[in-house]
C-alpha cells in the first residue's frame, strides 16, 4: 500500500525534507502530515509543503490533555504567513490560558 497520513515530529519532518533526492520521488497518494509535540521552523515547515504537496496540521498537547489541546489546519493559515507558526486553535471542548 501506499502511505496517505504521516505523523512525524518537527525534527524527523526536518531530517526527511533534508534527505538527498527527496525532491525527485513521488508522494501522490500522501494526504496529510500531522506535526506536533515541539516547535517547527518556519523553512522546514515551508520545505515540507513544497517537497510533499499535501496538507499539514499543527498541534499542541500533553499526556495531561489528552494529547491533544489545539490544531492549525491548513484552512486556517493558507495565505496567512503570520499564522504558519502558531499551533492553531483550541480543540472543541478545551479551554486555554497562557500563564507566566
Amino acid at each position: 500500500g501506499h502511505i496517505a497520513y504521516a505523523a512525524p515530529v518537527p525534527t524527523i519532518l526536518h531530517a526527511l525534507v533534508g534527505e538527498q533526492g527527496v525532491d525527485q520521488r513521488a508522494f501522490a497518494s500522501l494526504r496529510l502530515i500531522h506535526t506536533g509535540s515541539a516547535p517547527i521552523a518556519e523553512t522546514t515547515l515551508r520545505r515540507a509543503r513544497d517537497v510533499f504537496g499535501c496538507s499539514i496540521v499543527q498541534g499542541y498537547g500533553l499526556t495531561e490533555t489528552a494529547a491533544a489541546a489545539t490544531t492549525m489546519a491548513p484552512r486556517d493559515y493558507v495565505g496567512r504567513a503570520d499564522l504558519s507558526l502558531s499551533v492553531g486553535r483550541p480543540l472543541l471542548g478545551t479551554d486555554v490560558r497562557v500563564v507566566e
